[in-house]
């Protein structure tokens, strides 16, 4: 929205009453109306002579049109009558004729007086429309919302009254500059912020065949669409949704935006499917949030998109480089990380599974799945013991009790059973950061977290059950680990 100004005012409007001459009597009478109408506007109490003298002009004018058509100075005069009444299309009309038959006959000072006319009462009605926009948007800025409250109807009706105003000017706009962008434009924008999402996919569509290459109204359309497909998302419609994005792609393919649209209804669409049509789904969100990725690759939200799609359909080997590409992006991301060794894993590449995993288990110790997880790789990988130790840590922080003091509570377990190995525990390492205290199996247990030393104990009456110690992952005689050293070095 921009606002117009023009400089043009009454007394450079009327000058050109002086230059009436022997000519049509209603052209020279009609002139003679306006000028007249216009100084006695001017006076105190004046208006009622104003709006008698403008509708004798009106009246002058269009005999003089129909008996001398060539008098285009005269029917400039009637564009300005019609402008005074607001009647914005009769003037549009009349200024039309006028400039195009001035600019004919090479008498550029009249046409230019005519240009400057119309686009003072262009910029008159321009300028009401946006501020009525203004007003809109101030009294309720999202319309598609719906008013939950009295004062929210009240300020709903208020916007509404200020939109429709905004319209009614902008369409007298219109009426004297024909086809002109701008005011599309803002046509355009008052209709997206009433939410008539189709209305103004119209009016875009109606201002460029006018101006076919305007880059704004190509936007606007562009953007419109993308507010109706997101509506369309949002009402569960994804093959709709699909279908209206298709062209839209076609003809911007390095659109993010469309592009991340189409995944998101696809990712959406593939949540409420089955089957083969539940991974297919999935795969296509894939390839759309992939080629946001490839757009922006600097930015992590995208690549990791892209890898939960092609997670979510079964295809690991297109999800792998996607999820490193958002770690070498955020590197500290746990979720990110989870998504890698899952997908690792499904591979069989449990050494690089299992070294990612750890590193989200020794950045989130407190997080059970985390532990569920690496225990899980470790079975997988044929370790199962180590396995089980972190199946026990995610069990103990899944059910235990957290004790509120824990360096008292394991105390207190010290002590009564000493000479136990918990006693043992507590002498050597001191107080854990936290004890649970939870049913193993129907066996009351506690698990001691040291999590500084990234291990843990649990004790079933002072004795010792399992020990846990995630402070490095355990790769050994997996697919790509080291040799272990041979005897005697190191």
């Amino acid at each position: 929205m921009r606002r117009l100004i023009w400089g043009l005012g009454v007394a450079g409007l009327a000058a050109w009453a002086c230059a009436a001459w022997a000519r049509n009597p209603h052209c020279a009478g009609g002139i003679q109306y306006v000028s007249q109408g216009m100084r006695d506007k001017e006076k105190p109490g004046g208006m009622e002579d104003y709006l008698r003298e403008m509708n004798k002009a009106i009246v002058q004018l269009n005999l003089c049109a129909k008996e001398d058509p060539d008098d285009y100075e005269a029917i400039g005069y009637l564009g300005w009558a019609y402008c005074e009444l607001d009647s914005a299309e009769q003037a549009g009309r009349a200024f039309k004729t006028a400039i195009d038959g001035l600019t004919a006959k090479g008498d550029k000072k009249k046409a230019d007086w005519a240009i400057s006319n119309r686009e003072s009462f262009f910029a008159r009605y321009f300028n009401a429309g946006i501020d009525r926009i203004s007003a809109g948007q101030i009294a309720y800025p999202d319309m598609t919302k719906k008013p939950e409250t009295p004062t929210d109807e009240a300020m709903h009706a208020e916007a509404t009254k200020a939109y429709q105003a905004a319209l009614a000017h902008l369409h007298k706009a219109l009426h004297l500059k024909p086809g002109d962008a701008r005011t599309y434009h803002n046509l355009g924008a008052v209709h997206t912020f009433m939410g008539d999402f189709a209305g103004a996919e119209q009016v875009f569509k109606e201002g460029l065949t006018h101006s076919p290459q305007d880059s704004v109204l190509l936007k606007d359309l562009s953007t419109v669409g993308v507010s109706g497909v997101q509506r369309l998302i949002d009402a569960k419609d994804y093959d709709g949704a699909i279908a209206t994005l298709g062209p839209l792609i076609a003809k911007e393919p390095a659109s993010t935006s469309l592009h991340g649209l189409m995944a998101d209804a696809y990712f959406r669409k593939a949540q409420e499917s089955k089957g083969e049509d539940r991974s297919k789904a999935f795969a296509l969100a894939g390839d759309h949030y992939a080629k946001v990725a490839e757009l922006r690759p600097n930015e992590s939200e995208a690549a990791f998109n892209a890898g939960s799609a092609y997670n979510a359909a079964g295809q690991w080997v297109k999800a792998e480089p996607f999820w490193r590409r958002a770690l070498a992006l955020q590197p500290d991301d746990v979720d990110a990380l989870s998504a890698l060794g899952a997908c690792l894993a499904e591979q069989g590449k449990f050494k690089e599974a299992i070294e990612v995993l750890h590193r989200a288990v020794v950045s989130k110790p407190r997080e059970q799945s985390l532990h569920r997880q690496l225990g899980g790789v470790y079975t997988k990988a044929g370790k199962d013991q180590r396995g089980t130790e972190e199946l026990v840590v995610y069990l103990a922080l899944r059910d235990g009790r957290p004790a509120a003091n824990p360096a008292a509570k394991a105390e207190e377990t010290a002590k009564k059973f000493a000479g136990s190995d918990a006693a043992k525990t507590w002498g050597a390492l001191g107080a854990p950061e936290s004890v649970l205290s939870w049913d193993a199996q129907g066996m009351a247990s506690e698990t001691w977290l040291y999590l500084a030393k990234q291990q843990a104990y649990t004790f079933s009456s002072g004795k010792q059950t399992f020990k846990t110690d995630w402070s490095a992952p355990d790769v050994q005689g997996l697919p790509g680990a080291a040799a272990p050293p041979a005897p005697g070095k190191k």
